[in-house]
C-alpha cells in the first residue's frame, strides 16, 4: 500500500453528502405532507373518536420530529442535518490532502 493513498476516500464522502441531502429532502416532504393532513383533519373532517385521536397524536409526533430534524417547514432553520452536511462538506474539502502532506506522517516515516 502506497503512502500516497488518502486517509478517507473522497468519493465515499461525496456520495454520503449526496445521500444525506436526499434523505433530508424526503424528510421535509413527509413533514409538509403531515402538516397538510393535520390541517385537513382539523378543518373539516367530522371524524371523532379514539382512532382520530391516535392519528392526530401520530401526526403530531411526525411533525415535531421531522420539523426538528430538517429545520422546519422551509428547511431554513438550523437543524442536525445542516450540521451533518456542513461537517461532511468540510471533511470532503480536507480530503484533498495526501498522507505525505501531513507533517506528523513525514516525521513518523523517517523512523
Amino acid at each position: 500500500m502506497s503512502a500516497d493513498k488518502y486517509i478517507f476516500d473522497p468519493a465515499v464522502v461525496t456520495r454520503v453528502i449526496k445521500e444525506q441531502r436526499h434523505v433530508r429532502s424526503e424528510l421535509q416532504e413527509i413533514y409538509k405532507s403531515a402538516i397538510e393532513l393535520r390541517s385537513k383533519i382539523d378543518s373539516g373532517i367530522s371524524w371523532k373518536g379514539k382512532q382520530k385521536d391516535v392519528l392526530l397524536n401520530m401526526l403530531d409526533a411526525v411533525i415535531l420530529y421531522h420539523g426538528d430534524v430538517t429545520g422546519g417547514k422551509d428547511g431554513k432553520n438550523n437543524s442536525p442535518y445542516d450540521a451533518l452536511i456542513s461537517a461532511l462538506t468540510n471533511l470532503e474539502k480536507s480530503l484533498n490532502v495526501s498522507v505525505n502532506d501531513i507533517p506528523a506522517y513525514k516525521e513518523i516515516s523517517k523512523v
